[in-house]
């Protein structure tokens, strides 16, 4: 076999780690139209109120606040805050480094924490203690690989405290609820369970709070009299166009949610059957996740079986690798602890492939392999 036939052939039986897959031209092409007859492209059109209002029904009882990006949105849920020059912020180790550029790109600086060994996150508990020997301003846990965070607890912290709490729910969509004190921010990324292609949203069920996260995305302008009245404004407003594919998303979101609960059941089943000695998040069944990991125990080391993965044309990844400090760019950044359980996960977890076009034959193929590796590489028994 030629040496072009084998690189196809190797390519067509790839197992991917992400496909994303949003709305198709016939699908967007009514919402265009509407846009080409509206001449009405961005600065909160009718698709960006359609869909904010189609948002705040899924969410109930929540406003909602859209923005070009996930980053921006937390950006701009942090300016809210209104904190003094120079705040610390407490955010998780285990976290996708925007959680600590975002805090950083406004003039606060971020405290690193530790994270739960359990569910991966920044609790209300390892807040309160890190508080005992370490003052900061502001908490933004993460609902990691879309785990929601306790919103309860959240809420009982920031009433304990009067610490204000954002939830960084970046992958969180359709699990993370909105909590009464607290302030929720979401991707819409092109590769989470509910997209816009890119964007962000802000949840809180205080009104004047959205107004003025919806202002400050707008340079700070009121709609009204069109006075800049405060002065933390910019330039996070979402398009019309991704507005548009934001509500072809929400009319793929009941069906593409149940395929993605039903391809983590798949996982969890066969996980079950071979017997692996894999962890997951607790009750990670119940949720709609755009990304699916797993970690493992006896000193295995997730870059290995990546390695032997990748071998096996099997796409995986190391998510949120490395923790926060260990990126030059964080280096310097004060820890609220020595992060023991954020390096055991960070050296055990591994992404694997989840997406939309996945197949049993596809969950079947890495769930073997993986099984494959344990056995050969550790003599482990399954």
């Amino acid at each position: 076999m030629s040496r072009l036939k084998v690189t196809k052939f190797m390519k067509k039986n790839k197992v991917h780690l992400l496909k994303p897959r949003l709305p198709d031209a016939e699908m967007l092409l009514p919402f265009l139209r509407q846009i080409d007859q509206n001449r009405w492209y961005t600065n909160f059109g009718p698709l960006n109120q359609k869909l904010t209002k189609e948002l705040e029904r899924h969410f109930t009882d929540a406003f909602v606040a859209t923005t070009s990006s996930g980053t921006s949105a937390l950006e701009v849920a942090i300016s809210s805050l209104n904190l003094k020059r120079g705040a610390k912020i407490l955010v998780p180790a285990l976290t996708f480094p925007a959680t600590a550029t975002a805090v950083s790109s406004l003039g606060y600086q971020p405290i690193i924490s530790d994270i739960d060994p359990d569910s991966w996150q920044l609790t209300p508990k390892i807040a309160c203690d890190a508080l005992k020997h370490q003052a900061f301003d502001a908490v933004i846990p993460v609902a990691t690989f879309g785990l929601p965070v306790n919103q309860v607890a959240w809420d009982e912290f920031v009433a304990e405290t009067d610490i204000p709490v954002i939830v960084d729910a970046a992958g969180a969509f359709g699990n993370q609820n909105i909590g009464c004190k607290t302030i929720t921010v979401f991707s819409t990324h092109a590769t989470k369970s509910f997209s816009t292609g890119e964007g962000g949203l802000i949840v809180s069920n205080n009104r004047a709070h959205n107004l003025w996260c919806k202002q400050s995305s707008n340079f700070g302008i009121d709609a009204k009299t069109k006075n800049v009245d405060q002065s933390r404004g910019c330039n996070a407003k979402q398009s019309e166009y991704h507005a548009a594919v934001g509500l072809a998303s929400l009319s793929l979101w009941e069906q593409q949610k149940a395929f993605r609960l039903k391809l983590l059941s798949k996982y969890l089943d066969q996980i079950n059957e071979l017997k692996l000695p894999v962890n997951t998040q607790p009750n990670i069944s119940q949720h709609v996740l755009s990304t699916f990991v797993i970690t493992f125990g006896n000193n295995v080391l997730n870059k290995d079986v990546q390695e032997y993965l990748a071998n096996k044309n099997i796409e995986t990844r190391r998510w949120y690798c490395p923790i926060l400090p260990q990126h030059s760019g964080f280096q310097h950044l004060k820890c609220a602890s020595d992060l023991k359980h954020a390096k055991q996960v960070a050296n055990s977890l591994l992404g694997l492939p989840f997406h939309l076009e996945m197949t049993q034959q596809d969950v079947d193929r890495v769930c073997n392999t993986l099984s494959e590796f344990l056995i050969v590489n550790h003599d482990i028994a399954i």
